[in-house]
């Protein structure tokens, strides 16, 4: 793919985007998602739905690409008419509309927007196929009460053309901590076949999220009804919170560039009565005597919480802190060159990139 610059905003920071490297890493989940007789849904929100980065996914053999906001929905279509979208985040019924017209499948959880999903849908002479989420533990979205699901769907089914029955959904680990389990499959499979036996034929899709799931497939924890696992976080950074393992040879697809607007000698440890940093944050210093530190033009708000969020890819560079928009960087151990007005390179995680891609103060350049 030849290099296409998108500018958002200044020059920096930069968001340098790989998305071969995107399809690299989602052909090996979608190879072991295969193993447990899984398609995947490429979930973009981590991203903000860079339209290359979906085309990526879908290169690299996922269904289709789940989005959690209607604005996205838009994008995607306006960039490829033909991509497949998924909404992920149950939809408002203020965006009903936009939801119906620009959404294929939409997850749902409630009579309320399905009702207005329906009366949205027939206006625009669409049929949008709907995934009934079950909570089954992690106690986000879905029904609690496995008769009042079952009710609904058939509702759905009998009482609802604008709208299609596509299959039942769950999901794990985004709230209550909760990871898939044999037990879990086996409650979401006898859902759906419940609901198969009152309407009298089979649901097309089982959709467990999130990446989580893919824990299961070694241990042959599936039933053979579940064949649609939501994966998002392993196309971006490595997750063993979220699962277990890690994709083998891993490429980063996304290196921040973040400009040098400060860079001199300095003592390590503050100066003063000391009290909380920004945003109330409690901070443990070590006198390291004077150090040479630098500070770059990005802060919480570009990059979310935690000094974690982002790694410097170089060695001798250490990240100390981060106030709303600034940056304070260790780089007395750094043997190459630095100056003000040019700039330090990073990995970043899940966070920063979502954070990120949401900012209108950023330059992506997709490569």
């Amino acid at each position: 793919m030849p290099e296409r610059e998108v500018i958002m905003g200044k020059e920096y920071p930069m968001l340098v985007v790989k998305p071969a490297n995107m399809k690299s890493n989602m052909e090996k989940v979608v190879a072991i998602a295969a193993e447990g007789g899984m398609k995947v849904t490429g979930v973009s929100k981590g991203f903000c739905s860079i339209p290359e980065c979906c085309r990526a996914m879908l290169e690299a053999g996922c269904e289709n690409i789940g989005v959690a906001r209607a604005g996205d929905l838009k994008k995607l279509k306006a960039f490829d008419p033909s991509i497949e979208t998924l909404l992920t985040r149950i939809p408002m019924i203020s965006e009903a509309e936009d939801v119906a017209r620009y959404a294929d499948i939409s997850l749902v959880s409630g009579m309320e927007v399905m009702e207005s999903l329906n009366e949205k849908a027939l206006a625009c002479g669409r049929t949008l196929k709907v995934i009934i989420m079950q909570d089954i533990g992690d106690l986000r979205e879905g029904y609690y009460d496995q008769e009042e699901m079952i009710r609904d769907a058939v509702r759905v089914e009998q009482e609802m053309p604008g709208l299609m029955l596509y299959g039942v959904g769950t999901n794990f680990g985004c709230y209550g901590s909760v990871n898939p389990s044999p037990d879990k499959m086996e409650l979401l499979t006898e859902t759906g076949e419940m609901i198969e036996a009152r309407i009298g034929r089979k649901l097309d899709v089982y959709s467990v999220g999130g990446t989580q799931v893919l824990n299961l497939v070694p241990e042959k924890g599936l039933t053979d009804r579940i064949n649609n696992a939501r994966c998002g976080i392993v196309s971006i950074t490595k997750a063993p919170y979220t699962w277990e393992a890690d994709i083998p040879d891993r490429l980063d697809t996304f290196r921040l560039r973040a400009e040098i607007i400060e860079l001199r000698d300095k003592p390590s440890m503050p100066n003063g009565k000391m009290g909380s940093a920004a945003l109330n944050e409690k901070r443990v210093y070590v006198d390291r005597g004077i150090r040479c530190r630098a500070i770059v033009a990005l802060g919480r708000q570009d990059i979310g919480e935690g000094s974690d969020s982002i790694l410097p890819v170089e060695p001798g560079i250490e990240v100390l802190g981060s106030s709303s928009d600034h940056t304070i960087l260790d780089v007395e151990d750094y043997r190459g060159e630095l100056r003000v007005g040019g700039y330090i390179e990073f990995n970043i995680n899940y966070v920063a990139c979502m954070h990120l891609t949401m900012s209108s103060d950023l330059n992506i350049r997709i490569i």
